[in-house]
C-alpha cells in the first residue's frame, strides 16, 4: 500500500505517525504519478481531486495507471444535480468517461457543503491551535478554499462516487 500527497509536510506527519509498517508514502502529484503504466489494481482519493487543475489531464493519467478493471474511488465537490444528469454535465465524470472509466455510482454525503462550511468555521475558531500543529501555509490553503466554495454555498456537493476502468475499450 502506498500514500500519496503533493504536500512534503502531509507526508512527514503520515510517516511519523502511522503504526503500519506496511505503508510506503510518496511526495507525488496526481496529474505526474510516479507509478508504471497499468499498474495499480485500486486507487482511493479523498479530498483531493477538485483541486486538479485540468480533469481531462488528470483522467489520462489515471487511465494510465490503473489496471484494466482496476477500481476507483473519490470524493469530490460537485454541482447538486440528479445523478443520472451528474454523470453527463460534471467535467469530472465526462473526462474520466472520456479516458476509459464507468461511474459505478454517487452517494451525496455533504449536501451543500453544510459540513464544510462547519469544518472550515472549527478551523478559524481554532486557528491558533491548528497554525502551531499543521502550520501557516495549510491554515492559509484552507481559508483560501472555504473562501473559494462561500461563492458557491448553495449549490455544491460533497460527493462520494466509484469508478472501474473498462477491461476492453470500446
Amino acid at each position: 500500500m502506498t500514500a500519496t500527497d503533493i504536500s512534503p509536510v502531509a507526508i512527514n506527519m503520515a510517516k511519523n505517525n502511522h503504526f503500519d509498517k506496511k505503508i510506503n508514502f510518496d511526495v507525488a502529484d496526481f496529474n505526474h504519478l510516479p507509478y508504471n503504466s497499468n499498474s495499480l489494481d485500486i486507487l482511493v482519493g479523498l479530498d483531493c481531486v477538485q483541486h486538479a487543475s485540468n480533469y481531462n489531464q488528470l483522467s489520462k493519467e489515471l487511465s494510465r495507471v490503473m489496471k484494466p478493471g482496476g477500481r476507483m474511488a473519490f470524493t469530490n465537490w460537485m454541482k447538486t444535480y440528479p445523478d443520472s444528469k451528474l454523470v453527463k454535465v460534471d467535467p469530472l465524470c465526462v473526462a474520466l468517461t472520456e479516458s476509459g472509466f464507468v461511474i459505478d455510482g454517487f452517494y451525496n454525503f455533504d449536501e451543500e457543503l453544510k459540513r464544510q462550511f462547519k469544518f472550515y468555521d472549527l478551523i478559524y475558531l481554532n486557528r491558533a491551535l491548528f497554525q502551531k500543529v499543521m502550520g501557516e501555509s495549510l491554515y492559509t490553503s484552507l481559508m483560501n478554499e472555504a473562501c473559494h466554495l462561500y461563492q458557491f454555498n448553495g449549490t455544491v456537493s460533497h460527493y462520494a462516487f466509484s469508478v472501474h476502468k473498462i477491461i476492453y475499450p470500446v
